[in-house]
């Protein structure tokens, strides 16, 4: 299908859903619903990236969380242009631990391997399939662990990432627990607007983020330009090392074959009977309660700390899990 006015109510709610995993919780935009640079250039970037990408899942039907989660990677590369966070480090400054052949090595570690597939990515999926439950035999994309309430090792793993992600908007809001939480709620209250408003036009579906291939290519060449000026607002006009741009092309094609070669799932209708559903609005409210802890109770032992340096060994790990199963399949 091409672009459809009628499912602009979506298409905000996936906006917002990525907006909350990926600049919520990371802290890097708190709140940005009262900011109009966030509201003018950030959100439509991110809703844009997210559907550009949730469309390439399900074009060359590769929507396992393995090949999920190598479209994830190619998704959080954005870094390396739109941001330079992982040539620069954050704010152009020194490298959390150094640079490596011109690349920021924590920065990387942590936005490309983990936050990035895992978090803004993969999350925001399932937290759309979530929400659109009542779409019963719909288009599913992230089947499984991910969002099965019969399993528990779903709510485990939905745990420890909001474990993470309420010490990492904590960290970032510096501790101020009204700004945090002020920055988590409200964008809750945006989802649930335009999920409400996705319902009441009957138009919460997967389906209604589908893209025709002139869509998919017009979002495609937006994408590249906001790189493109992306990199020359946030570079200064600083020349990038050579090495690093050679490793990042290099690192792009593998992981694009990597998610080629991945196991190919076909683009079924599935029922979404035994999704989280309403247990969702559980583990926001989970979230809220442990950005409170971390404010008030665990500051001054430094764990919010601890758990964010964490990352990058994290996203190290989870890669070089990924390397193993897409070897071994």
């Amino acid at each position: 299908m091409r672009i459809n006015l009628s499912n602009a109510w979506t298409y905000l709610l996936i906006g917002c859903i990525t907006m909350f995993y990926a600049e919520v919780l990371s802290g890097s935009s708190l709140l940005w619903f009262l900011k109009p640079s966030a509201i003018l250039i950030t959100f439509p970037f991110y809703t844009i990236h997210t559907l550009f990408f949730l469309n390439l899942a399900i074009r060359f039907e590769r929507k396992s969380l393995l090949s999920l989660y190598f479209l994830g990677i190619l998704y959080g590369l954005f870094e390396a242009w739109f941001t330079t966070v992982i040539l620069y480090g954050y704010l152009n400054k020194t490298p959390v631990l150094g640079a490596f052949l011109g690349v920021s090595i924590w920065e990387f570690l942590a936005l490309v391997f983990f936050w990035h597939p895992v978090m803004s990515f993969i999350l925001s999926i399932a937290t759309f399939e979530i929400l659109a439950r009542e779409t019963k035999n719909g288009l599913v994309i992230t089947s499984g662990t991910i969002i099965n309430s019969k399993k528990p090792a779903t709510y485990v793993i939905w745990l420890i990432l909001f474990i993470i992600g309420s010490s990492v908007i904590s960290l970032y809001s510096r501790f101020n627990i009204l700004v945090a939480l002020t920055s988590y709620i409200g964008s809750i209250i945006m989802i649930y607007i335009f999920y409400w408003l996705s319902k009441r036009q009957n138009v919460l579906s997967i389906e209604n983020l589908v893209l025709s291939k002139r869509s998919l290519v017009v979002l495609g060449v937006m994408i590249v330009i906001l790189y493109a000026l992306g990199f020359l607002y946030h570079s200064g006009g600083v020349i990038v090392d050579y090495r690093a741009f050679i490793f990042i092309s290099a690192f792009y094609m593998s992981v694009a074959l990597l998610f080629y070669i991945s196991k190919s799932t076909k683009n079924e209708k599935e029922s979404l009977s035994e999704n989280l559903g309403r247990n969702i609005w559980l583990i926001y409210l989970i979230g809220a309660i442990l950005i409170s802890i971390n404010c008030i109770l665990l500051a001054s032992y430094g764990i919010p700390t601890i758990l964010f340096l964490s990352i990058a060994f994290l996203g190290a790990a989870i890669f070089a899990i990924s390397i193993a199963l897409a070897i071994k399949t």
